[in-house]
């Protein structure tokens, strides 16, 4: 989800922010400007935010309406954050009205794909093509190497070579995920194979890495990815689209297969054929059915099967692509109401 970035540090906003501090373990929550207890419409408001105990250097916003309405340091030393209700639900609009003219984009972004193969194998286009060849098969997290250092855990940018086991015929990919999940990934795309095995002659440990124009091995960031992608797909793009696409269209294909195999004639079959196509989607994008509902796929395509099963009944075309274009299209027209 695209969500407001957070402004430069202006001191007058701050000080009109609410802070909370420990008195008898329970967390009494005052407004930094003059130290008073809150009040209670804005005691309720927090109470809804459910901030962790656990979080440091709290600071929450006294206006209702601003789009970030809380921040804090989590036990990780990370900084979390808390939004208004009404900008998630406006970064839901603008992230899936965004998908429908990625779907459209990412045969421009192949072609690119398919010039660059062609390149110096430690090229930074060349090595940045196979990552992305990755992340569309596999769909594998993007990466932070700020997360590799402290979490130890790992996305396309921050691998290193000891993640990668390879044959002649196959490539397998193991490493500790974001929430410190296991994950298992294998490819037999043989032009990708024969790329790795060349990028592991490159010194040092990660695994994508590239010559630059001093003869210096370099490795390519997030930053060189969604750069990228930026310049060959649009300025809005980045490299989470590409697990938003994954998401709805496997859980479009699962959801047709599930529809030819039980035919949606009630609500408990509809029910069952949603959570069997979310089950298996979510196995894609190595997390749970939970997150896949609530975070990745369309509530649109949801509300569609519940109340009109007919629209993917006995389908000719059953391309999940041309499906999930054809939904984004009445998305489209209902959200913008054209």
């Amino acid at each position: 989800m695209e969500l407001a970035r957070e402004q430069p540090f202006d001191e007058k906003f701050y000080l009109k922010g609410i802070s909370r501090r420990l008195i008898n373990d329970e967390y009494e929550y005052y407004y930094i400007k003059n130290d008073k207890e809150v009040s209670k419409k804005d005691k309720n408001r927090i109470k809804q935010l459910k901030l962790p105990p656990n979080w440091e250097k709290v600071w929450i916003s006294s206006d209702s309406e601003t789009p970030i309405q809380a921040t804090g340091i989590d036990g990780k030393g990370r900084k979390q954050y808390r939004y208004n209700n009404q900008h998630i639900e406006r970064a839901e609009k603008e992230k899936f009205l965004r998908l429908s003219e990625f779907l459209e984009s990412i045969p421009k972004l192949q072609k690119k794909m398919d010039l660059d193969n062609k390149l110096n194998p430690y090229d930074l286009n060349r090595v940045i093509s196979t990552m992305l060849t990755l992340v569309k098969e596999l769909h594998i997290r993007v990466g932070k190497e700020c997360y590799a250092r402290l979490n130890k855990s790992y996305g396309i940018t921050s691998l290193k070579k000891i993640h990668l086991s390879l044959s002649d015929s196959q490539g397998k990919l193991r490493f500790k995920g974001k929430s410190n999940k296991r994950l298992s990934y294998s490819t037999n795309n043989k032009e990708v194979l024969k790329h790795l095995k060349l990028l592991l002659l490159l010194e040092g440990d990660k695994l994508f890495q590239y010559v630059d124009e001093n003869g210096k091995v370099r490795r390519v960031t997030d930053t060189d990815l969604n750069q990228y992608i930026q310049q060959y797909m649009g300025e809005k793009f980045t490299c989470k689209d590409f697990r938003t696409y994954a998401a709805n269209h496997h859980f479009i294909r699962n959801l047709l297969n599930e529809t030819n195999k039980r035919k949606p004639k009630n609500t408990k079959i509809i029910k069952k054929n949603i959570t069997e196509a979310l089950k298996k989607t979510a196995f894609y994008l190595r997390h749970t059915k939970a997150i896949s509902k609530k975070s990745y796929v369309m509530n649109f395509t949801l509300n569609l099967y519940e109340n009109d099963p007919k629209y993917f009944i006995n389908r000719k075309d059953q391309n999940p692509n041309k499906v999930l274009s054809e939904i984004l299209k009445l998305y489209k027209k209902e959200v913008l109401n054209i």
